[in-house]
């Protein structure tokens, strides 16, 4: 997944609370004494945030400390680490860092020193042991894109833990669309002379997944249309998928990628499954993989497998569902005839007794296409009322777009849907390098000239 895909996930499912900095004791931040109150009170600044803290020695107003919480309360008590005994102004980021290192007894090295001033400057507080165990992770990772998942880990509070990480990073991170991950993964294994038959049963299986998952693709891409000019259009075919039958759709994909494999494995332990259920359970994506795991296979073979089961399992660690809200990600693979990377789908519902609230949701693909190349469309849904957004670079007119909003009209009004806008939003090359993907989401009108149909 490039960059652009990451910034959907790390700017959708931000929850982190920037006012109130959460403390335990014996972790670690960054301040700056703004004030010095009675009683030995100070005001201290937290990443932009103030916090009234009670310190065991004075401190001096405007100087940057490094803290320790020695004891949590409403008033937390801090012990200082260490300072840079120079006014605010003059101090060096990494001077700073490298002294709280030294301190801690930590190494010097590139990624410590990346990793506490990453740390530093988000304002979120760490522990020795988490710069030791992260540091671990992140040398087998971009330093960049590691940092993100890390503090996403801790904003979720996930455990620290490698799986839990390399599954997130491996999701955002892919380098190559999975389906394509899946048909090298094959082709190794047919390669294989000395394969076993179970390993040449589970290849047979995992060759018969491919085909499934290309087949579900390709009943996305040509969602009802009935022309085959039009289903070209792989942006507007997916846009004209009726959200009604989305959930079908979601199910579909899931089933087949084995994203619901552990809640089956659960439910078959506690004999609230049947046998031939889990039986075929078995046979998705997800379980082959894991089955591939346990044989005696070539290393490099190995290695991508695991990969493989370390992105399904991100999509799985990403999902969000409590009482009031389901939100999620779902990577759906686009043969490579269509597009050039898996697309991208983020769906956010109200959580209707465990169900999906079809009356109130949104849902927004992200596409590498062909011919259009970046793509982003966004369906918004309130009371069954919806508005659809496409973001991409190419300039379409409303005579272009008159037939495929009558024929995406027509198909909603089928299921009880009434569709309120469309609005096809272009962008220059020049604005589209000054903005990123979040900006795309959060101020979609800004700066930009588009068609907006209204109906």
């Amino acid at each position: 997944m490039n960059t652009i895909q990451s910034q959907i996930l790390f700017n959708s499912f931000e929850i982190y609370d920037r006012k109130l900095p959460r403390f335990r004791e014996g972790q670690i931040f960054h301040g700056t004494v703004i004030k010095l109150l009675p009683n030995d009170l100070a005001l201290i600044t937290v990443s932009r945030a103030p916090v009234v803290a009670k310190l065991e020695v004075a401190l001096e107003a405007g100087q940057e400390y490094w803290f320790v919480v020695k004891k949590n309360s409403d008033t937390p008590m801090l012990q200082v680490l260490s300072s840079s005994k120079q006014p605010k102004s003059l101090v060096h980021p990494e001077q700073s860092v490298k002294q709280l290192l030294r301190q801690l007894g930590l190494p010097l090295t590139s990624t410590n020193i990346s990793l506490v001033s990453y740390l530093k400057d988000e304002g979120i507080p760490f522990t020795k042991t988490f710069v030791q165990t992260s540091s671990s992770f992140l040398e087998k990772t971009s330093l960049d894109q590691g940092m993100k998942v890390l503090k996403y880990m801790i904003e979720r509070k996930l455990p620290l833990n490698e799986q839990i990480f390399q599954s997130i990073y491996r999701f955002v991170s892919a380098d190559k669309p999975l389906l394509a991950e899946l048909e090298q993964i094959v082709g190794l294994l047919k390669t294989h002379s000395q394969s076993s038959p179970h390993v040449q049963k589970l290849t047979e299986r995992l060759a018969q997944i491919l085909n499934e998952l290309s087949a579900e693709s390709r009943n996305i891409e040509a969602a009802s249309l009935g022309n085959e000019k039009m289903a070209r259009s792989a942006h507007v075919a997916i846009a004209e998928q009726p959200p009604a039958s989305m959930p079908g759709v979601l199910k579909q994909l899931l089933s087949i990628l084995g994203l619901q494999h552990e809640k089956s494995v659960f439910q078959y332990a506690r004999q609230q499954l049947p046998e031939n259920r889990m039986i075929e359970q078995n046979q998705s994506l997800k379980p082959v993989l894991l089955s591939l795991l346990e044989e005696n296979i070539p290393m490099e073979t190995k290695q991508l497998v695991q990969d493989a089961v370390f992105r399904l399992t991100g999509q799985q660690v990403l999902m969000k569902l409590d009482e009031t809200f389901i939100q999620f990600l779902l990577q759906i693979p686009i043969p490579k005839e269509l597009a050039d990377d898996d697309a991208v789908l983020r769906f956010e519902s109200k959580n209707n007794n465990g169900q999906v609230d079809e009356d109130y949701c949104r849902i927004i693909f992200y596409l590498q296409l062909k011919k259009l190349r970046e793509t982003v469309i966004d369906v918004n849904i309130q009371n069954r009322i919806i508005n659809v957004t496409v973001y991409n670079e190419m300039h379409i007119s409303q005579k272009q777009l008159s037939p495929f909003i009558s024929l995406l009209k027509q198909q909603l009004e089928l299921k009880n849907y009434t569709l309120s806008s469309v609005k096809w939003i272009s962008e220059t090359k020049a604005n589209k390098q000054k903005k990123t993907i979040s900006d795309t989401f959060l101020q979609p009108l800004a700066g930009y000239k588009g068609v907006d149909i209204k109906i």
